[in-house]
């Protein structure tokens, strides 16, 4: 009787695995790399082939290639790397003294609740205002006067600290 109700159990044997093919293996570790890369090729294509065809206008945009071979012209000229010398030099020198200013203030502004109380006016007037409005950095004066900037630089990095303490501060403890 053992032997009969012993058949009835269905046996349950481990799975076995297949070994997937080695380029198929080397896709699935690499999958974000490669279709990344497969976007940016496909877009680039895309923006020559509709350039060379006449879909998109020179006068407006110009093909891939023509841009690649004017980058490695303008490369070639000193001024070109002047003009980005004193743009990073620019870029160091703000991130640099917004660190020094920014950071001693930031710790105030959380360690003390009357500098708190003084400085929200203030970040919530800056926070209003929108990001692209802070960034054309011709009105900005300028240490080195350079006679043209070579590329302007996003400003996205006055956010404001006041949303981020109204979610950290606990609520106090009525006495």
């Amino acid at each position: 009787m053992a032997l009969e109700s012993a058949a009835a159990y269905r046996v349950i044997h481990p799975r076995v695995r297949h070994r997937r093919p080695a380029p198929l293996r080397w896709y699935r570790r690499n999958e974000r790399n490669v279709l990344g890369l497969a976007g940016l090729v496909s877009f680039f294509a895309l923006w020559q082939v509709g350039s060379d065809l006449g879909v998109i206008d020179d006068l407006f945009f110009s093909s891939p290639s023509a841009v690649f071979l004017a980058a490695i012209r303008e490369v070639q000229i000193p001024r070109f790397w002047r003009d980005v010398q004193y743009s990073l030099t620019e870029v160091t020198v703000g991130f640099l003294a917004s660190f020094v200013l920014a950071v001693p203030l930031g710790l105030a502004i959380g360690w003390y609740r009357r500098v708190s109380f003084a400085a929200d006016p203030w970040l919530n007037f800056l926070n209003a205002i929108p990001r692209p409005a802070l960034s054309p950095r011709s009105s900005y004066p300028r240490p080195f006067r350079s006679s043209r900037p070579a590329c302007v630089w996003p400003s996205g990095a006055c956010s404001s600290a006041s949303s981020w303490r109204s979610c950290t501060r606990r609520p106090r403890a009525s006495a």
